[in-house]
């Protein structure tokens, strides 16, 4: 089993073990290549507005295409600063960006697709007629894919439900969220273009 090295390994090794040595999107066991994975993850570049590194020349629609945790970390943070006014990346540096809740166990393909804002998983909500109430039940998700077939091909179920039977922490539904939140104005029209003409330095 591989586990993303950037992690304390205390942090990767209590992430596998609450998840059972399993992704906990397709199930795959420990005898795949599993990785820890941040849902909002750190700012790898840092310099978002520009810099000296060559990477601030990159568009975000460049960083979106291209399967690195620089397009996903630029990304993310990017979508939240243009569009709302949560300053996550602030409250999770302050825990260090490793607590449990901010982190999955995911394979290798999983991680790829997840870091690229092409799969997400969404917190079910039910709706109760009689009652007039909506209900979310606790760590559902329907997964959600931007390619057709996606899920399929990579052995995920429409509908995955995350537990544990050790005493750690769940990932976090609300960073779940976000995140879903993100990829989905990602793949809006017109969504790329205005988060780059903020943080693109021509």
């Amino acid at each position: 089993m591989q586990v993303l090295k950037t992690f304390p390994s205390d942090v990767s090794n209590k992430a596998t073990h609450r998840d059972n040595n399993r992704c906990m999107l397709s199930g795959k066991d420990g005898f795949a290549i599993l990785q820890a994975v941040h849902i909002i993850p750190e700012a790898y570049n840092k310099r978002i507005e520009g810099g000296d590194d060559d990477r601030c020349e990159m568009s975000i629609y460049d960083y979106l295409l291209v399967p690195t945790q620089d397009a996903h970390s630029t990304g993310i943070l990017a979508f939240l600063l243009t569009f709302t006014n949560v300053n996550i990346a602030e409250e999770l540096a302050r825990k260090l960006f490793h607590p449990l809740e901010n982190i999955l166990t995911l394979h290798s393909d999983c991680h790829r697709y997840f870091a690229d804002l092409c799969l997400w998983p969404k917190p079910m909500i039910f709706f109760l007629v009689r009652f007039l109430i909506s209900v979310r039940r606790a760590h559902m998700y329907q997964v959600n894919e931007v390619l057709q077939g996606l899920k399929s091909a990579l052995g995920i179920p429409n509908i995955v439900a995350f537990n544990t039977a050790t005493e750690f922490p769940l990932s976090e539904p609300a960073l779940l969220v976000l995140h879903g939140l993100c990829c989905e104005v990602a793949w809006m029209f017109g969504a790329v273009a205005l988060v780059e003409t903020r943080f693109v330095v021509h």
